[in-house]
């Protein structure tokens, strides 16, 4: 059967494979991204680890392991939304009736999210 008998063209099908490739591309992105997060994440708990067990005083170690508890969030939170955001464009592609619909901004809410974090931890650090 060819690809005119049922509607479809190559170009179309064609079309919908540069979609596909690209959708598969930007979730390796973010994969990409998130693990960087999760390790910064990993990195500072045991910074904070190693700190509080080598230093006399163990003061403000703490925030280490909060600062790195929320990389570590982040990256989870933006994978899982990087990976529904995913599942849910191949399922448009796939249907007979795509439509172009603008995507959630996932990479500006995760920028905005870094630079309050980044904005806290200066805050913390230079008000002590």
């Amino acid at each position: 059967m060819s690809s005119q008998s049922t509607g479809t063209s190559t170009a179309t099908e064609l079309a919908r494979e540069r979609n596909r490739e690209a959708a598969e591309r930007t979730l390796l992105a973010w994969i990409r991204t998130t693990i960087s997060m999760i390790g910064f994440g990993i990195g500072f708990g045991a910074a904070g680890n190693y700190l509080a067990k080598s230093g006399p005083e163990p003061t403000r170690i703490h925030d280490l392991e909060w600062v790195g508890s929320a990389f570590i969030l982040l990256g989870v939170v933006a994978l899982f939304a990087a990976v529904i955001q995913n599942v849910r464009l191949l399922k448009r592609i796939r249907g007979a009736d795509f439509v172009y619909l603008e995507s959630f901004p996932m990479g500006l809410i995760t920028a905005i999210l870094m630079l309050v974090f980044g904005l806290l931890g200066f805050l913390y650090i230079h008000a002590r």
